[in-house]
């Protein structure tokens, strides 16, 4: 059995069942899949959760300053 992962360690998210950024902790590969551990912040408290790789969506990054 192959797997790729189209995400990484560290990279910024947004948990889209929940409409808030988060960061990767973990990754895993259960039988059900890829999960992906993120943490996140829900009011001003940490909170650690494990979505599938269809409940997230990269970050782009923003360019700042001049453009060309």
């Amino acid at each position: 059995m192959e797997v790729s992962v189209d995400y990484n360690m560290d990279e910024k998210v947004t948990i889209k069942p929940l409409n808030l950024d988060g960061r990767i902790v973990a990754l895993t590969i259960t039988r059900d899949g890829l999960e992906i551990k993120c943490k996140y912040y829900s009011g001003n408290e940490p909170k650690y959760d494990w979505f599938f790789e269809d409940e997230l969506e990269h970050i782009k990054e923003k360019n700042v300053g001049f453009t060309e």
